[in-house]
């Protein structure tokens, strides 16, 4: 864990998150209603900087009424959704905390993904926290780069390194709605699906 998020979860709260709060920790478990009574639940796996948090939203859907009592199922299955996002609880109210699961290495293992990033004219490949870097292959650059021109994965169907940047929360509801036939499926959203994800452990080994 980001020894900043470390201090800064501990001035956020002592012990664990209440319900309903909007500032979020690492750790946070937190459900996404839809409108269809069936509710998703998501968890906070890092909080790099006071605005960006990085989420799973996991391939569990239960009821809204009594979602809470299925968090141990809904964390130990696969990611369905993941990505950068701002300040979720702040803009969508609905996405409600419900408790905190404190996390470990594992769980970064499991789910923190690998950049690409320039660094003074460098192309890079860099883990979550930038920690650890390698230089980036003229195809990972290409792929890379075509990705942050057209605002997407270009190749849809693989895995692929992408640039950082964050998602907005009303995006991933809607990837969420679209997966339950609420509404139309765009493409767009495919690029938050966790199985497209590179993890930095395959980048640069494991850290557990």
């Amino acid at each position: 864990m980001n020894p900043d998020a470390t201090k800064r979860n501990k001035r956020i709260k002592k012990g664990d998150s209440k319900p309903g709060e909007t500032s979020s920790r690492d750790g946070d478990v937190f459900m996404i209603p839809l409108d269809n009574g069936k509710a998703y639940l998501g968890q906070v796996i890092a909080t790099p900087n006071y605005a960006n948090t990085y989420i799973v939203i996991f391939d569990f859907l239960a009821n809204e009424k009594d979602a809470a009592r299925h968090v141990d199922e809904a964390l130990s299955s696969s990611p369905l959704l993941a990505g950068l996002t701002i300040t979720p609880f702040k803009v969508r109210p609905t996405w409600k905390i419900i408790m905190n699961r404190p996390l470990t290495s594992r769980d970064a293992d499991r789910f923190l993904p690998a950049y690409f990033a320039s660094v003074r004219g460098k192309k890079i490949i860099e883990d979550f926290y930038r920690k650890r870097s390698r230089p980036a292959s003229p195809d990972e650059e290409a792929a890379a780069f075509n990705a942050i021109v057209n605002n997407r994965n270009a190749i849809r169907n693989t895995k692929l390194i992408t640039a950082r940047r964050s998602i907005s929360a009303a995006t991933f509801e809607a990837a969420l709605r679209a997966i339950n036939g609420l509404e139309t499926w765009n493409e767009r959203y495919a690029d938050l699906c966790a199985d497209r994800v590179v993890l930095a452990r395959d980048v640069f080994g494991s850290q557990c």
